[in-house]
């Protein structure tokens, strides 16, 4: 794949759009719809020391892990991922939670991580607050699906993502 430099992007009529990295900012399309939204931080030092905490604990849970080289060829780049989670692909017949094997434990011991619920809980806020509709739309079908199906759980208790990636890289 071919990935462009700041230059090409705005000679394609991208904008560049200055940040602060705490307030959150919609992107918007010609039309003015929004397309994506950084999402930012709260302005709370113990948020930013909780994603510091997060950050240390997937390093050293990476470190950990010893991961081999065949791990690190995916689409999302070149370095470990994990993912845990509610998963209904590649063929299932029926919604099933994703088997980390030998990697459970470091898993288990990130998603219970208080710091990293802290950054689950965050990012699905600011989905509700940016894209309600389809929150709630989530939020409803995965009520359901953890009814019928209740040895699913979810990963945090106040997130409706039901999968998450761990990006050891």
């Amino acid at each position: 794949e071919h990935g462009y430099s700041q230059g090409e992007l705005l000679g394609l009529g991208f904008t560049e759009v200055p940040w602060e990295g705490f307030d959150p900012q919609p992107i918007v399309d010609r039309e003015g719809r929004i397309v994506a939204v950084m999402a930012g931080q709260p302005h709370d030092p113990s948020y930013s020391a909780a994603c510091m905490e997060a950050h240390d604990a997937i390093l050293r849970e990476g470190a950990a892990a010893n991961f081999r080289k065949p791990s690190n060829n995916h689409r999302r780049g070149g370095f470990p991922v994990v993912n845990v989670g509610i998963s209904y692909g590649k063929g299932q017949k029926v919604p099933s939670r994703l088997q980390n094997g030998a990697l459970a434990a470091v898993i288990n011991r990130l998603v219970g991580s208080e710091a990293v619920m802290r950054m689950a809980t965050y990012a699905s806020a600011s989905y509700n607050l940016w894209a309600p509709r389809l929150h709630r739309h989530y939020a409803d079908h995965l009520d359901m699906l953890y009814e019928k199906l209740p040895h699913l759980r979810p990963n945090f208790p106040r997130s409706v993502f039901p999968c998450a990636a761990f990006n050891f890289g």
